[in-house]
Order: structure tokens, then sequence, then C-alpha cells
């Protein structure tokens, strides 16, 4: 039986998921190349912390926290970033990566998320990321 949990640091300018535009007919991601880069970071994050790990998630529910690390603007005074991008189209641009580097079936199987936006003032721009199978 393998590990039940697996941290990591994926790095990288976070993006948020889920806004549409139409364009020419079209359907597309309203994030466009930011967006494409952070889930190719969050991916290449989450494949190498699974590679040796003896972590696989499979059909299990899972619960998972997340700290997002956004970079601060340079006249920004507050304490918190309550300005977009939306912590929810951060999260779901995170899952769907998770799910892109095979950490789990399908996102449907969390049920539990925690998830902090935060400023990047002692860190690089990113996410921790901390998974594990779901014990109630």
């Amino acid at each position: 039986m393998g590990k039940s949990e697996l941290s990591f640091d994926a790095f990288g300018e976070p993006a948020p998921q889920g806004s549409k535009k139409i364009i020419h007919g079209r359907l597309i991601e309203a994030s466009g190349a930011k967006h494409k880069k952070w889930r190719k970071d969050v991916k290449l994050a989450a494949m190498e912390a699974i590679a040796g790990s003896g972590v696989a998630f499979f059909d299990d529910p899972i619960e998972i926290t997340l700290k997002i690390y956004v970079r601060r603007g340079s006249t920004v005074k507050r304490a918190l970033p309550t300005v977009p991008a939306d912590l929810d189209k951060l999260v779901r641009c995170i899952f769907d990566s998770l799910t892109d580097a095979g950490v789990w079936k399908d996102d449907s199987q969390v049920v539990k998320v925690t998830a902090f936006k935060v400023y990047a003032d002692d860190r690089e721009p990113g996410a921790f990321i901390q998974i594990s199978k779901y014990n109630n």
C-alpha cells in the first residue's frame, strides 16, 4: 500500500480558469497564454512529485489544501489580494492541471477543499499543494 499524501510546490504566475469569451463563434478561454503556462507549470510540478512517490489516489475521496501565492503590485498596501483573479477560478485551473498530471482520475473525487490566496512576499509566486485521501 502506497502513501496517502502528496505535497509539493508549483512555481509560476497563477492564472484563473473558467472565464470564457466568444470569438468568431468559438468559445475560448479568456485567460489565454498565462493560463496555459500556469497549467503546464502545475502539471510538471505534480508529475515530478508523483514520480517514485508511491502515491496513487485512484477512486478515493480526496481532500486538498492550496495556498496560492500571487505577485503583489509595487504600490499595493492591502494585507490580502482581494482583487481578481477570483480564488475559485485559480482553484479550477489547478484542479484541471492535476487531472492532466494523473494525480487523480477526476477532480470530482475532491470532497474537501481548503484554499488561500495570499501575496508572494516571502517566496516566488505559485502554489503549495497538499493532497490526501479524505478521512472523516
